[in-house]
C-alpha cells in the first residue's frame, strides 16, 4: 500500500478506485461463498443435518460463536471447503498474458495471448467425481 500512496503518478481518485474496487471484491467473493455454501447444504438435507449436530454438540446452549468453537468444528470447515471446490466464487482464475508458446492438452497457446483460467470448469476435470459432495473427507483434512 505505502508504494501505492508514494507513486506520484497516483490521484487521490485513482487511490480510491482501487481500494474501493478491493474492497468490493471481498464482500462479493464472501457473499457468494456463503450463498453457494447454504444452497449446497439445502440440496443435501443429510449433510445440513450433520452440520447443525456439530454447531449444536460445540456450540450448544451459549449465545456467542467463538474462535474456539469454530477451531472444533472440522464438519463445518468441510462443507466450506467442498462447497468452494464444487462451486468456486470467483468465476475466473487470474488473467495473465503468455510469455512463450505454451502447448498445453495438446493445443498451441501463442506467445501474448490473454489466458484467465476457468474455475468452474476445472472443478470438473480435476476431480474424478467433480460433483460429488464429501465433507466427511474435506473435514478430515482439516483436523
Amino acid at each position: 500500500m505505502y508504494s501505492l500512496l508514494a507513486d506520484s503518478r497516483m490521484t487521490l481518485g485513482k487511490i480510491t478506485s482501487i481500494v474501493t474496487t478491493l474492497f468490493n471484491a471481498g464482500i462479493d467473493s464472501t457473499a457468494n461463498s456463503m450463498l453457494f455454501a447454504l444452497s449446497d447444504l439445502a440440496f443435501h438435507q443429510e449433510k445440513q443435518q450433520k452440520l447443525y449436530q456439530e454447531i449444536q454438540t460445540v456450540v450448544g446452549d451459549s449465545k456467542h460463536l467463538t474462535k474456539e468453537h469454530l477451531a472444533q468444528m472440522s464438519f463445518l470447515k468441510g462443507c466450506i471447503k467442498e462447497s468452494q471446490r464444487l462451486t468456486f466464487p470467483v468465476m475466473t482464475g487470474p488473467a495473465r498474458y503468455m510469455e512463450w508458446d505454451t502447448v498445453v492438452g495438446g493445443y498451441t497457446i501463442p506467445r501474448k495471448t490473454l489466458v484467465s483460467p476457468d474455475m468452474a470448469a476445472s472443478r470438473r476435470t480435476i476431480f474424478s467425481e467433480g460433483e460429488r459432495i464429501y465433507p466427511r473427507e474435506m473435514a478430515k483434512k482439516c483436523q
